[in-house]
């Protein structure tokens, strides 16, 4: 068990997962920040954390899967392959990942309220508020491609902007708990 180190893993893997910078070279846009690594970087943190992830070991797995599909829909991108997961995958794949980052904050939550008991309520309003931002732009985001709607293309920037912010804080969160961990031991 290694808590510092999990917990620095999932601090930047929420940050991966949000955050999409991207390179342009001739006219082809690359990310250079692909999400599949934050996933990749979750995938490590679980057994970092031990028995806090006693019974939900499966996360585990569903880490790994979701970096797979998300690194073959890099490697579309970078290769600009004319594969395209159909809207009703997409939605299936959103609210998969806002479920399992909901469940995986229930692991972080008991980490806190072992090491910062402070910070607990924190990491729970952080729990509902990443579900909520991750489960309304997957939906709207869907449904703003499928009509070409304006007015919610606007409402998906302002939540990812907000899903930003709320990965931040969380990260932010995250490395004061590992700060208090350090301290602990």
């Amino acid at each position: 068990m290694d808590i510092k180190k999990a917990l620095s893993y999932t601090a930047i893997g929420f940050l991966l997962t949000l955050i999409d910078i991207n390179l342009t070279m001739n006219g082809q846009s690359v990310s250079v920040t692909p999400d599949f690594i934050g996933w990749i970087l979750f995938f490590l943190a679980v057994d970092k954390y031990g028995t806090f992830m006693r019974g939900k070991e499966y996360l585990k797995w569903c880490f790994l899967i979701i970096a797979v599909i998300r690194a073959f829909q890099w490697v579309v991108t970078v290769f600009q392959l004319s594969v395209e997961l159909p809207g009703v995958v997409t939605i299936i794949i959103g609210i998969a990942e806002a479920v399992i980052m909901f469940l995986f904050f229930g692991v972080i939550e008991e980490v806190t309220r072992n090491y910062d008991p402070d910070r607990a309520s924190t990491v729970n309003l952080l729990k509902i508020i990443n579900l909520v931002l991750l489960l309304a732009l997957t939906l709207l985001g869907v449904q703003a491609l499928m009509q070409m709607s304006v007015a919610l293309a606007v409402l998906v920037a302002v939540l990812g902007i907000a899903a930003l912010v709320a990965a931040i804080v969380t990260c932010v969160v995250l490395f004061k708990i590992r700060k208090t961990v350090m301290s602990a031991q």
